[in-house]
């Protein structure tokens, strides 16, 4: 099976270079993807959400030196074939440090397949080990299924978005505020992650049993600069709250996020959203510009703020929203705390030039907060790169949280700058964000 599996994807990736224009990877595409949904009859596809989920989490866990998570040993099985049931890890086994992953079940393979993960170089280089005879009980997976990596998400013709866009009918509009964070996948994808926040005072509810009740229809569709269809995405919205909050002022709002892979490049974004108890609505269009990852550089993902950075367990990955990886990242749209809240600081910085001798990125990171219209510096404080958990040359995921219980109120800009000694490269990002009483 492993054999037949992999003839396939070879002949799949045989096809694909075999094209010459656009439109037709574009079809391919299409064809791909739709023949792994398996919802076909929904708007979204599991399979391919999945599939980038897991990329993000290969990234965070198991990159090294300037080679990404997805492209290493651990990381092509654990796209390939998810999570293990079991995890047997000895950072500190004799002769080497080693891994048992533990299938109960792989298509092709059989019930209760173990997979061996050696460090023979002792410096976190872990590869499949090709002697079953080696420490545990090692297989080889060499010829194990590996993913076509495809970007160009199928089309998908949604026409009650077209309608919607092209109402010229008058509506009271309803208000919402969107971000975009873009994150690195692969050298040639980008996860959009689009955030949409709605005030709760702004909807319309509905009460029934001592509970309110909105309903958001949120239609969403990216396409390409000359407005040819790449992706669309559906969204009903339940807000359910207590009668009581509905009286507050500032704070009580509903998020919703969804992910997009996309290629380098740009794009028009366009979302209609509609409270279905009081028609009002919002038809809102944005560029999207998708960076490009330069591998010969230092570069970094958005840096997003945010109310909540959490681990997420292991039995909810894939099914939670604001996943990036294995942690739940939840972004504060408008970057606006109170001063008893802590503000979330998430960022991941890629390329960074491996250490001859311990392939390990070598730098500092800086962060430097000053209080916006003066020069006063709030708080300044640095640390090292390989003190960073799961710190690699290929990716350093950077997860802070600071108290704003010391902040006065009023608006400050955030700086972080990391720096490659290998290199001698940095890269920078900023945020503004303002702490209020409430």
């Amino acid at each position: 099976m492993a054999q037949v599996v992999e003839r396939r994807c070879h002949i799949h990736r045989q096809a694909f270079r075999q094209l010459n224009t656009d439109e037709e990877r574009q079809q391919f595409a299409e064809q791909f993807w739709l023949r792994r949904d398996p919802t076909p009859d929904t708007v979204g596809n599991e399979f391919k959400e999945e599939h980038y989920r897991r990329i993000a989490y290969a990234n965070e866990r198991y990159g090294w030196s300037g080679i990404p998570g997805w492209k290493t040993d651990r990381g092509r099985i654990y796209v390939t074939f998810g999570p293990p049931d079991e995890i047997d890890a000895h950072p500190s086994g004799q002769p080497f440090p080693f891994e048992d992953w533990r299938y109960r079940y792989i298509e092709g393979a059989g019930n209760n397949v173990n997979i061996e993960f050696v460090d023979t170089t002792m410096n976190g280089e872990y590869h499949m080990t090709m002697d079953p005879a080696g420490p545990g009980h090692g297989t080889n997976f060499e010829r194990l299924n590996r993913f076509v990596q495809l970007q160009q998400p199928p089309e998908v013709k949604f026409k009650e978005l077209d309608d919607a866009i092209g109402k010229r009918t008058t509506y009271n509009v309803l208000p919402m505020q969107v971000r975009i964070d873009y994150m690195r996948v692969t050298e040639s994808s980008v996860m959009a992650n689009i955030s949409v926040q709605f005030e709760n005072r702004d909807l319309q509810f509905q009460f029934k049993d001592g509970v309110g009740k909105a309903i958001v229809h949120l239609l969403g569709r990216i396409s390409s600069m000359t407005r040819r269809p790449i992706t669309t995405f559906e969204k009903p919205l339940e807000i359910n709250v207590p009668p009581g909050q509905l009286q507050t002022s500032a704070g009580q709002h509903s998020l919703y996020q969804g992910s997009v892979a996309l290629a380098s490049g740009r794009y028009r974004l366009n979302i209609v959203a509609q409270d279905t108890l009081s028609g009002n609505m919002n038809n809102y269009e944005v560029m999207l510009d998708v960076p490009q990852f330069d591998e010969e550089k230092p570069a970094s993902s958005s840096l997003i703020l945010a109310d909540t950075i959490e681990k997420v367990p292991a039995r909810s990955l894939g099914g939670t929203m604001f996943s990036i990886g294995d942690t739940k990242v939840r972004p504060r749209l408008g970057n606006k705390f109170a001063g008893n809240e802590k503000i979330g600081i998430y960022l991941q910085l890629y390329n960074f030039g491996p250490d001859p001798a311990t392939q390990k990125p070598s730098g500092s990171i800086e962060y430097e907060i000053d209080k916006a219209g003066s020069n006063e510096r709030v708080m300044d404080f640095s640390e090292d790169i390989g003190s960073v958990a799961n710190a690699s040359a290929s990716q350093v995921t950077i997860e802070k949280q600071l108290p704003l219980n010391t902040f006065g109120f009023g608006t400050y800009t955030l700086r972080v700058k990391a720096t490659d000694r290998n290199r001698n490269q940095t890269v920078q990002q900023q945020a503004s964000f303002t702490v209020s009483p409430e």
